[in-house]
C-alpha cells in the first residue's frame, strides 16, 4: 500500500514538473517582450491612444496594434510612425532582440538615440526609418 502511494505521489510531482516547465517555455521570449513593450509604453506620451492595447497579462504581444511578429511570436517590427508619440526613444528598444524594422518618424521624440540600439543586429540601420525627418542625435 506505501508503494503505491509513493508512486502516486512520484506521478504528482513529475506531472506538476512537467507542466511548470512546459508552461514556462511556451513563449518565454515574447513574454519577455510583453515587459519590454509595457516598460516603452510607459515611458512615452500617447496622445492618440495608438498603444491602448499594450495592456493586460498578455504572453504573446503579435496581437498589439503596430507590432509585428515572426512565425514564432518574436517582436521583429515596431511601426510607430505618424502618431503624435513624444518622449524620450526608450533604450529598452535595445532588448529587442529580434527587431528587424522600426520606424518612428514624424511623432516628437526628444533627446538622444540610445545607445543600445547598438545592439539590435538584425536592424538594418542604414535602411530603417527611425527619425528620418527629425533627427535628434547621432547613430550609436
Amino acid at each position: 500500500m506505501e508503494t503505491r502511494r509513493d508512486n502516486f505521489v512520484f506521478c504528482c510531482v513529475a506531472v506538476f514538473c512537467f507542466w511548470a516547465c512546459a508552461s514556462d517555455s511556451l513563449y518565454p521570449e515574447s513574454y519577455i517582450e510583453v515587459l519590454i513593450l509595457k516598460s516603452i509604453k510607459a515611458s512615452l506620451e500617447d496622445p492618440n491612444g495608438v498603444l491602448n492595447d499594450w495592456v493586460g497579462d498578455e504572453v504573446d504581444p503579435c496581437s498589439w496594434t503596430r507590432v509585428t511578429c515572426s512565425p514564432d511570436h518574436l517582436v521583429i517590427g515596431l511601426l510607430l510612425q505618424n502618431n503624435n508619440i513624444s518622449g524620450s526613444i526608450p533604450s529598452e528598444l535595445g532588448r529587442l532582440s529580434k527587431l528587424q524594422t522600426l520606424d518612428l518618424c514624424s511623432n516628437s521624440f526628444t533627446g538622444e538615440i540610445p545607445t543600445s540600439l547598438a545592439h539590435l543586429k538584425r536592424l538594418p540601420i542604414p535602411n530603417h526609418s527611425l527619425l528620418e525627418d527629425q533627427r535628434i542625435g547621432e547613430l550609436p
